[in-house]
């Protein structure tokens, strides 16, 4: 199989309509455990209320990680002819390495299935070993503080 710019392309494009679909899932059901939570606390039942924002605090940390996940994946898409300048399973240009570092590394770790078609074209370009670096982030290879999100 060969890399297809265009496919490509669209491939990223899905994948950022998802991210914002996801996105506004998340912050919709925020919003509604925080009102839950303030019942909680009218009702006395603090420890329910403890756990739902423990839940609430990860809903936005994952909200942050798709938000930046959206800008690495614009990134890729302006730096497209870089991508595809390159050469096939050689070194990555080091203005979009961290992008496609995080986006393999969050394909696994988000429900995003179109990100899956946008690592596969990553792999058909860089090759399976960078892939399996960047998904375990064995070099740090993804930046520290979107790990933590996800």
């Amino acid at each position: 199989m060969k890399f297809d710019q265009d496919a490509f392309k669209s491939h990223i494009r899905l994948a950022m309509a998802r991210c914002r679909l996801v996105h506004s899932k998340v912050l919709a059901a925020s919003r509604a455990a925080r009102s839950s939570i303030a019942d909680l606390l009218n009702a006395d039942r603090l420890d329910s209320a403890r756990i739902k924002t423990r839940l609430v605090i990860r809903d936005d940390y994952l909200a942050e990680a798709v938000e930046q996940l959206e800008c690495y994946l614009d990134d890729l898409l302006h730096g497209a002819n870089i991508i595809v300048h390159s050469k096939t399973g050689h070194c990555i240009d080091e203005t979009i390495r961290p992008a496609v570092a995080a986006v393999i590394y969050a394909q696994p770790r988000v429900e995003v299935p179109e990100l899956a078609l946008v690592r596969d074209d990553l792999v058909l370009k860089f090759g399976r070993d960078f892939c399996n670096v960047a998904v375990n982030n064995t070099d740090n290879v993804v930046d520290g503080r979107f790990c933590l999100k996800l």
